[in-house]
């Protein structure tokens, strides 16, 4: 019975820490995000290129994060087009769904965020102060 205890708060042990942490992601994710750039593999040719576009079409994405909703913001030809989605962290704040989609999450820093999937180039973020 003491063997069962002790699995029982072990359990319980693991289970907070796996909340904390995903609390202290989410509580990262809080605020307003700007595209940087995308993370090709070594192999892709003429990624700075491809870069250097992206910069010049996405200089005005925004990614903003509150407790429950994400919204994305683009200006395109002189208008602000934007979208709101759902989010949420799964995998022990190893993975984030936005909508239907869902993304393996990196954060090097507290002000970088990379976004990544299957077959497409990683994204890569920028917190805004």
């Amino acid at each position: 019975m003491r063997n069962l205890h002790l699995i029982f708060l072990l359990f319980i042990a693991l289970m907070a820490a796996s909340f904390q942490k995903e609390n202290s992601i989410n509580a990262k994710l809080i605020g307003t995000w700007k595209f940087s750039n995308f993370i090709f593999p070594k192999e892709v040719k003429n990624a700075a290129k491809t870069n250097a576009k992206a910069k010049l079409s996405y200089q005005s994405l925004r990614y903003i994060f509150d407790a429950k909703f994400v919204t994305s913001k683009i200006q395109k030809d002189g208008k602000t087009e934007s979208e709101k989605n759902t989010y949420k962290l799964l995998n022990n704040g190893k993975q984030l769904q936005i909508g239907k989609l869902t993304f393996d999450v990196s954060m090097p820093t507290d002000t970088e965020l990379i976004l990544s999937g299957t077959g497409i180039p990683a994204v890569r973020l920028i917190k805004l102060p």
